[in-house]
């Protein structure tokens, strides 16, 4: 990433290495906080944007990093001073593809820029690179203690299936967010703005790739929807609800506890035979060949749990470095477990004669 240079005019800064060998000095409150993009003119065109735009540019100084939101990716990365110039480096794009990307593609322009520099004057900072263009950007009023933002930090759970959503305050770069959604994924690094009543939040897929959802409030009630997806399991529209403070039960009555199950079928990948005796307290023995792994069936002491009508049996043979599970749903208020192939995906070309367990 090459410098971006910097007249600090009303900038100040203090002294801190960040960069090994390098004394780089780090900005004081004068660039903490946020930026609105004012307006722009590259290619001797320039564009206006209004005060509602969500193009921002952010200095975190305890950590020396920035990032800049655009109209498509977040661009991330570190920044430091010495002698009155600031740089930036270690630079990180997420790599959504969208219709309008003009800004971002502009902004890379100006920041890659090798003779680019910038000037902050009180609440205005001007990046200017001579042979493309400049930038302005407007200091932000402090958003640490916002009303909006205080009205959507919470944990909040789906009534329907247990999945959770918990937002938390983080002034820099924005609320924090987390998902937990019931035997599909978590997403844990999510970081939202607060535009409009609406927390629009940019995170990354379990496949690796960024994802954008956006969240709403009715009451104590939140809606979420996901508004851009590459992930098969989790496509674009997809959307919960979640309550503030809401309480499950997720341990409904025991039907399967003191049974022993029997059946032979597919799983995995390959047929098997397996027989389950479980205990009333989340324990059980795993009788099988666990997909012919074994020439003759062994017996495994294993667990198991209950989220609604569905048993998650976890049992561990010698030598096997993770547990085999299996996925069952209680079928005939307990007479039968049927291996839940909801996620088909996962067993390759596998769909019929599926796995099946009957109470002996």
């Amino acid at each position: 990433m090459a410098a971006v240079s910097v007249a600090l005019g009303a900038c100040t800064a203090t002294n801190k290495s960040a960069d090994g060998d390098e004394n780089i000095n780090t900005v004081t409150a004068s660039l903490q906080d946020e930026w609105r993009l004012d307006s722009y003119r590259v290619d001797c065109e320039s564009t206006q944007f209004d005060a509602t735009s969500n193009y921002e540019l952010t200095f975190n100084e305890p950590d020396n990093t920035f990032s800049l939101s655009t109209d498509c990716n977040m661009i991330n990365g570190e920044f430091g001073i010495t002698n009155d110039t600031i740089r930036f480096k270690n630079i990180l794009v997420t790599e959504m593809a969208c219709d309008n990307m003009i800004v971002e593609q502009n902004m890379l322009r100006l920041l890659n820029d090798s003779t680019a520099y910038a000037m902050c004057h009180g609440d205005t900072l001007k990046f200017t690179a001579p042979y493309i263009g400049s930038a302005i950007f407007i200091k932000q009023e402090d958003k640490r203690h916002t009303s909006d933002e205080k009205c959507f930090i919470g944990e909040y759970t789906d009534q329907n299936d247990g999945s959770t959503l918990q937002i938390s305050e983080n002034p820099n770069p924005g609320p924090s967010i987390q998902i937990s959604l019931f035997r599909l994924t978590d997403i844990d690094n999510g970081i939202g703005k607060i535009s409009d009543d609406t927390l629009t939040f940019t995170a990354t897929d379990a496949a690796g790739n960024p994802i954008k959802g956006e969240i709403t409030l009715d009451g104590d009630t939140a809606h979420l929807t996901f508004i851009e997806s590459s992930w098969v399991y989790l496509p674009k529209g997809t959307t919960y609800s979640f309550v503030r403070g809401a309480k499950v039960d997720y341990q409904p009555a025991n039907p399967i506890g003191g049974r022993t199950y029997t059946g032979y079928g597919k799983g995995g990948g390959l047929t098997t035979n397996v027989t389950i005796k479980f205990d009333k307290n989340g324990r059980c023995q795993c009788t099988s060949d666990f997909y012919q792994a074994f020439t003759q069936p062994i017996t495994v002491d294993g667990t198991y749990s209950i989220r609604y009508d569905i048993v998650e049996v976890r049992c561990q043979p010698a030598g096997f470095d993770v547990p085999i599970e299996w996925n069952f749903k209680i079928m005939d208020d307990g007479q039968g477990l049927g291996f839940d192939y909801s996620d088909a995906s996962e067993e390759g070309s596998i769909d019929t004669d599926w796995l099946h367990l009957k109470v002996i």
